[in-house]
């Protein structure tokens, strides 16, 4: 038995420093802006210009330009807030200046011609942006917003999100053109399993001390 707490407590010594070293490359994607009226949530077309944002979280260590979305928050202004369905084919499109010759881009991709994101020919980020690695920074001076209708979300609730296009965005002189924004917050989170033996390590600490007192 003292042999097995031990080995608890080696482990405890070997994952002490991980603890505050290993990080897992999760990043979030949150974008607000309007809908046009060419847009579904389920079988309700909705009101011109309506509001909303998403939040879609990934881990950048995953891709090149296109990342897995392991979760995605849509809020829709007078409609609800929406998660999608846990095992959708999604991806964060991310592109920094490098990448597409001179423009960054973020936004949502499902395949070929399924998308919904935006191009930034002329932002001035601060921090410069770049997804190697990924650091927090919020766009300005969105530009030319790109939707494509054969993108769909499906959600939790039981409905999708259908024919999605962007509103007034997608004519630079409307007169009620409303901006879109895209921030990327660059989390770091201790990693699961590194939590796990901090844990085992702790719980091996507490039975030697135990049993030292005996």
């Amino acid at each position: 038995m003292r042999k097995v707490i031990l080995s608890f407590v080696i482990i405890f010594v070997i994952t002490l420093p991980l603890a505050f070293t290993a990080t897992a490359s999760l990043v979030t994607l949150d974008v607000t802006g309007v809908l046009s009226s060419s847009s579904y949530l389920g079988t309700t077309r909705l009101a011109d210009n309506t509001p909303f944002s998403y939040t879609a979280t990934f881990d950048s260590s995953s891709g090149a330009g296109y990342y897995p979305v392991s979760s995605l928050v849509f809020t829709l202004t007078g409609y609800g807030t929406y998660h999608m369905v846990s095992g959708t084919t999604m991806n964060v499109f991310a592109r920094d200046k490098i990448q597409t010759y001179g423009t960054y881009q973020a936004g949502l991709e499902s395949g070929y011609n399924k998308y919904f994101y935006t191009n930034y020919n002329n932002s001035t980020p601060s921090p410069w942006f770049t997804t190697d690695p990924f650091v927090s920074v919020t766009f300005s001076n969105m530009y030319a917003p790109s939707a494509s209708q054969t993108l769909v979300i499906p959600f939790t609730e039981g409905v999708s999100l259908t024919g999605i296009d962007w509103g007034s965005n997608t004519t630079a002189e409307a007169p009620n053109r409303v901006e879109p924004t895209a921030v990327y917050d660059a989390a770091t989170v201790p990693e699961p399993s590194t939590l796990l033996l901090l844990g085992a390590g702790f719980g091996g600490l507490a039975l030697l001390k135990r049993r030292s007192k005996k």
